[in-house]
């Protein structure tokens, strides 16, 4: 019984942790010829200007599977040394062209969620520039994230994702802050 109760402290304090994944890393579309892809990479994002506070370094991890031509499903997960979320995500497609992708993507989890609008601009071969505008949870308060990021091919299905992303909590000049990721992703 005291296993149990302790357990579930621990989860509720895991969970009132908990928030917005540090980063996007997810392309508007998987690659033509896959169905899944999994993904990890490492975050860090900036203290707020004005603030004395630690640079946040961050894993993240993700998988994204198809559903149809249009839709796509995530499960997403981060942690750090004093917190850990998991999470899901919806994505659509909404406009399909040769070259440029637009989506529409609902994210979510423990005590978090957001709203993007996922763009993707294909490059030569399988490079892909991708951006994610987004409002959503970081901790309580309401925020807009801009990430941008590249996705290259290395080979074999293996792609180099680079982010940065840009957050302003409340809106407010003083909670700026920089959120930069680099990791590897795996389609197939």
């Amino acid at each position: 019984m005291v296993l149990v109760r302790y357990g579930l402290a621990l989860a509720v304090v895991i969970a009132l942790s908990a928030c917005a994944p540090p980063a996007h890393l997810r392309s508007a579309a998987l690659p033509p010829n896959a169905h899944s892809e999994l993904g990890a990479a490492a975050v860090a994002v900036t203290p707020r200007p004005y603030v004395d506070e630690p640079t946040r370094r961050v894993l993240q991890a993700w998988y994204t599977g198809r559903l149809s031509d249009r839709w796509a499903w995530s499960l997403i997960g981060a942690a750090d040394d004093g917190a850990a979320l998991a999470g899901g995500a919806l994505s659509v497609q909404a406009l399909r062209f040769e070259r440029v992708t637009l989506g529409v993507e609902l994210e979510g989890g423990v005590l978090w969620a957001a709203a993007s609008v996922p763009v993707e601009l294909r490059g030569p071969g399988e490079l892909r520039f991708y951006a994610a505008p987004k409002l959503g949870h970081w901790g309580p308060r309401l925020s807009p994230f801009v990430p941008v990021g590249l996705s290259a091919p290395l080979g074999a299905g293996v792609f180099l994702r680079a982010e940065v992303m840009w957050s302003w909590a409340e809106l407010q000049h003083y909670n700026a802050r920089l959120h930069g990721s680099a990791g590897l992703a795996y389609a197939w």
